[in-house]
């Protein structure tokens, strides 16, 4: 990795770059790129797929940014998706274990955790989804994607929205159960670094 950051860090000296980050990296990894200047982290991270508690802890201490990905779940979380219809869309849900035949009964009840606390404050599940990421300590965005230009108003939404304690810790409760489920070495794509 050195070649790879000597030569950012050389890029962000000459103004052609404002900061370095880095994505799906581990503590490890973390650790070692930090001596180049690295701010931010882009992980995975939602309801239903969690960054390690230590890892997380780790950013903060060190002001590393938190700017996950897939704070949606690939869909899962906006009770759009039936695992059906998602496996004939393709793309990366025939990659993503939530989507696996063996998880995806836990992810649809960590879901519907989601839903029930929506339908309670009037809100869409996909706002009540983002707005739980956003109130996660060391988060400090999230990154969505949407197919139509409607989905970006609601989700912006999720930023005005103050999700209570009562309703963050029962969603997180719901997500907890399914991320206990998945070991150490478990990534979402079911790809083996080693």
């Amino acid at each position: 990795m050195e070649p790879f950051f000597e030569e950012m860090v050389r890029l962000r000296e000459a103004g052609t770059i404002r900061a370095i980050g880095v994505s799906n990296f581990d503590r490890g990894q973390l650790e070692f790129v930090m001596q180049y200047g690295v701010v931010s982290l882009q992980p995975p991270f939602s309801v239903l797929w969690r960054v390690p508690e230590e890892l997380r802890a780790f950013c903060i201490e060190n002001d590393i940014a938190i700017t996950p990905y897939s704070s949606l779940a690939q869909g899962l979380l906006t009770g759009r998706y039936t695992r059906e219809a998602a496996m004939r869309a393709g793309g990366h849900h025939e990659r993503n274990i939530l989507f696996s035949q063996e998880l995806w009964p836990h992810a649809i009840e960590a879901a519907s955790a989601v839903d029930v606390v929506a339908d309670r404050l009037g809100r869409t599940s996909a706002e009540v989804a983002l707005a739980w990421v956003l109130n996660t300590p060391g988060i400090t965005s999230a990154l969505v994607g949407v197919s139509q230009p409607s989905q970006w108003d609601r989700n912006l939404d999720a930023l005005r929205l103050d999700l209570g304690r009562r309703d963050y810790d029962e969603i997180d409760a719901a997500g907890r159960a399914l991320w206990d489920r998945f070991g150490p070495d478990d990534n979402m794509w079911g790809w083996d670094p080693g």
